[in-house]
C-alpha cells in the first residue's frame, strides 16, 4: 500500500496518457443505472439512466465500474474473456484498437486505486453496520442480504483484495516502475 501511495501521481499520469484508452464514460455503468428495451427489429437496446459523473475518463474505470459488482468468481475466471470482447466492441463501436495486456494492467491500478480509495474503512462500515458480525455465518446470511451498505462493502472489498492477491499488485507495480 505505502508503494502505491507513494507513486499514486505516476499512475494517475499513466492512467490519462494515453488517449487511446480515454473515452466518455460513465464510471459506475453497473446496471442499476441501465434500461433495457427491445426495438422495433427485435434488438435488445440498452441506455443509461444516471448520467451523474459521466466523463472523459480511462476505459479501465469504466470497465472497473460496470464490473465491479460482479461475483468474484466471474473475475477470477473470465476476466480475460470481458476485457477481450470490451476490447473488440469498442474498436468495433469506432474507438481505436487497443491493447487487452495493457487495458488489463490499467485495470489492475484502477482496482487497486478505488480499494485505496473507497475500501480502507470497508470492515469498520461493516461493523457498525452489523453489529452481531461475529454471529454472521458468511456473506449469503440473510443480514448481509437486507443490509445493502455492508453487503456492498464486503462484495467490493472481497473482490479487491482476490484480485491484488492473484495478481500480486506490489509486483505488478515493481515491473511497471521498471518500463
Amino acid at each position: 500500500i505505502p508503494l502505491f501511495l507513494k507513486h499514486e501521481r505516476a499512475i494517475k499520469e499513466y492512467l490519462h496518457a494515453n488517449l487511446d484508452y480515454i473515452a466518455l464514460c460513465h464510471w459506475n455503468g453497473n446496471i442499476d443505472n441501465a434500461w433495457f428495451w427491445t426495438n422495433p427489429d427485435g434488438a435488445l437496446e440498452c441506455g443509461l439512466m444516471d448520467w451523474a459523473r459521466v466523463a472523459q475518463i480511462p476505459l479501465a474505470q469504466a470497465v472497473w465500474g460496470c464490473f465491479s459488482s460482479a461475483e468474484v468468481e466471474l473475475w477470477e475466471n473470465h476476466l480475460d474473456e470481458v476485457l477481450a470482447e470490451f476490447a473488440a466492441e469498442y474498436h468495433r463501436a469506432g474507438g481505436p484498437a487497443i491493447d487487452v495486456r495493457e487495458l488489463k494492467l490499467q485495470l489492475h491500478f484502477v482496482t487497486v486505486m478505488m480499494g485505496l480509495a473507497y475500501l480502507m474503512d470497508a470492515p469498520r462500515v461493516i461493523q457498525k453496520e452489523m453489529p452481531d458480525l461475529a454471529t454472521v455465518k458468511d456473506r449469503f446470511d440473510p443480514r448481509f442480504v437486507a443490509n445493502e451498505t455492508a453487503r456492498v462493502q464486503l462484495h467490493a472489498v472481497t473482490k479487491v483484495l482476490t484480485q491484488w492477491q492473484r495478481h500480486d499488485f506490489g509486483k505488478v507495480l515493481e515491473r511497471f516502475l521498471k518500463r
